[in-house]
């Protein structure tokens, strides 16, 4: 028996007009000793160790990322990643089973379902027959594509993705249940007619994931996977939905897609109590600094790289200032514009700097400051929990108390400790605000008003959906 391994992640933003370009595709060969293998290629080796030890044969092609997120992948591009894989597959045949590390949001200029295209010329190479195992993340199109031409789809279970490789050994296993005989997996999909965004760390998403998990221990039941959906792109598959995969029972897996879908559009809009707006967030900042020693954070998922925004945004910048609250130290915000500025003028120039708010219409609206360029770096990179992460020219500029940490690249993954580095004295400031943070415990997790689903251009999304339609499920 002989499987095949290969991966493809990213997760496509139409709210910026950046591009995925070649450059930000980072492409790892199984045999390349060269540099650590990042945590996605692991994933591809322990399906293979695991292949291994119950004797099977494995060959593996590539595995492609691209993160941060950015705008549509660059056509070529998508299609020579495309085809890398294809040939492989062709290379390996015969083979008895296939295994994929997928996104489920990549989108490139005339793909706007970029998993769905791969998985089709997939299956028309290995056949009907051959089983397809699919790992998705949970902010993902899940589309009729992807369901039709795979066998088996599980998707991660946490909105912080801290189950992957616990999911990844689950469809492992899945999957050799499925080629040894034991089960015969039927897949349902049930269109919950909404998007938001969905934490269990917070009610009512934590009773309702509960549910779901103890849900999944019913009799013929194999596997239940939320699709929260990836809000922030115009395709007609984007919106959150419900997976049910159980052993050869059709109208179970259909009866409890349904269920259990309808019980999550219950959650709609529900964002829990660590969700905050704004002006609620910095009343609850200014709370907790006169009572504490030590910095305020708070992160502005309105502006996460994460979630496929440029981090340019200014808006929440823009409110501490109006308020008075100066002593703060915000980053990492992307502006390569202002970081070229600072570079050619130097350390310990004065100028005015025209910061953020390039990307877009969602950036908001530029802020003017008069500042004190405190220090630039050339090509730094910083260490985060993926391995080294590089940053591109770096610039730090001083208004007043306030610090402004400005990249030429979008970043991830990092926390406090790239603030130090970039020599930002913690312990002296009031408030930290960064618009990506690995360890939010005990943040303050800011929605600016540029998370409203309503001022973006989604004109190509199925409906109804709900924000746009106050009553999807009407008539149905």
């Amino acid at each position: 028996m002989k499987l095949f391994l290969a991966a493809m992640l990213t997760e496509t933003s139409d709210l910026t007009p950046l591009a995925t370009t070649e450059r930000e595709w980072k492409i790892e060969y199984p045999d390349s000793q060269s540099r650590k293998p990042t945590f996605h290629r692991n994933l591809l080796t322990l399906s293979r160790n695991m292949a291994l030890k119950k004797g099977w044969e494995v060959s593996e092609s590539i595995c492609a990322t691209a993160f941060p997120p950015a705008g549509r992948t660059v056509r070529s591009v998508y299609e020579n990643i495309r085809t890398t894989i294809l040939n492989d597959l062709k290379a390996s045949m015969p083979i008895g089973a296939i295994l994929l590390q997928l996104h489920g949001a990549a989108i490139a200029h005339g793909y706007d379902d970029c998993e769905g295209d791969l998985l089709e010329r997939i299956r028309a190479i290995a056949g009907p027959d051959i089983p397809i195992a699919v790992e998705l993340d949970p902010h993902c199109h899940l589309t009729e594509k992807m369901m039709n031409h795979s066998t088996l789809i599980v998707l991660y279970k946490t909105f912080l993705h801290t189950d992957i490789e616990e999911r990844a050994i689950e469809l492992f296993n899945l999957l050799s249940d499925t080629i040894e005989g034991r089960i015969k997996p039927v897949k349902a999909l049930f269109d919950c007619r909404m998007i938001g965004s969905y934490d269990e760390a917070f009610e009512p998403m934590k009773s309702f994931l509960d549910t779901v998990i103890e849900m999944e221990k019913a009799d013929g039941i194999l596997s239940i996977s939320p699709v929260h959906g990836f809000p922030l792109a115009n395709v007609p598959g984007m919106g959150s939905k419900m997976l049910v995969i159980t052993n050869n029972d059709h109208a179970l897996a259909e009866r409890t897609a349904q269920e259990l879908g309808r019980e999550f559009y219950k959650v709609r809009g529900l964002y829990g109590e660590g969700y905050v707006d704004i002006d609620t967030a910095l009343t609850e900042a200014e709370a907790k600094s006169n009572n504490n020693g030590y910095a305020i954070r708070l992160v502005e998922w309105s502006d996460h790289p994460g979630c496929g925004f440029p981090a340019d945004g200014t808006e929440l910048l823009q409110a501490m200032l109006d308020r008075g609250m100066t002593n703060i130290a915000v980053g990492l915000m992307w502006d390569p514009v202002a970081v070229s500025i600072c570079h050619a003028a130097g350390p310990g120039v004065e100028l005015t700097l025209r910061i953020g708010g390039k990307a877009s219409a969602l950036s908001g609206t530029p802020v003017d400051l008069y500042v004190t360029i405190e220090r630039v770096y050339k090509d730094f990179t910083t260490n985060t929990w993926v391995g080294d992460w590089a940053l591109g020219d770096v610039a730090v500029v001083r208004y007043g108390e306030t610090q402004v940490l400005l990249v030429s690249k979008h970043a991830m993954f990092y926390g406090s400790q790239t603030f130090r580095e970039l020599g930002v004295e913690l312990e002296a400031k009031q408030y930290l605000v960064f618009k990506y943070l690995l360890d939010c415990d005990n943040a303050i997790n800011v929605m600016g008003s540029t998370f409203d689903y309503k001022n973006w251009p989604s004109t190509h999304i199925s409906r109804p959906k709900w924000p746009w339609d106050e009553n999807p499920f009407d008539g149905f």
